[in-house]
């Protein structure tokens, strides 16, 4: 299912807030490459409105907080407006 371009695209068409991890938007290693988890990241970053930003820390080794890397990267690939946008979102999520 994972795999299946074509769920995607459904699952990202339907009125939902979308989680993009930050390990997915860092690309650190030829991993993330292969799977092209990043490139997917930059495309729904920059094509849709209903993103937030997941840390998936679980603990400050293994799985540490790297929400800062991740927001480097957005910035740097997606612009600062891009980022500001994304961040209002979240904002107005955790209003309601």
């Amino acid at each position: 299912f994972q795999k299946d371009r074509s769920a995607w695209n459904k699952v990202t068409e339907m009125p939902l807030t979308i989680q993009l991890n930050c390990e997915s938007i860092i690309e650190k290693d030829s991993w993330l490459r292969r799977n092209h988890k990043h490139s997917l990241c930059m495309s729904l970053l920059n094509n849709k409105d209903n993103i937030i930003i997941g840390s998936d820390c679980h603990n400050l080794t293994d799985r540490a907080p790297n929400i800062a890397d991740a927001r480097i990267v957005i910035e740097k690939e997606c612009g600062t407006e891009r980022l500001a946008q994304l961040d209002g979102y979240t904002e107005q999520l955790l209003m309601r």
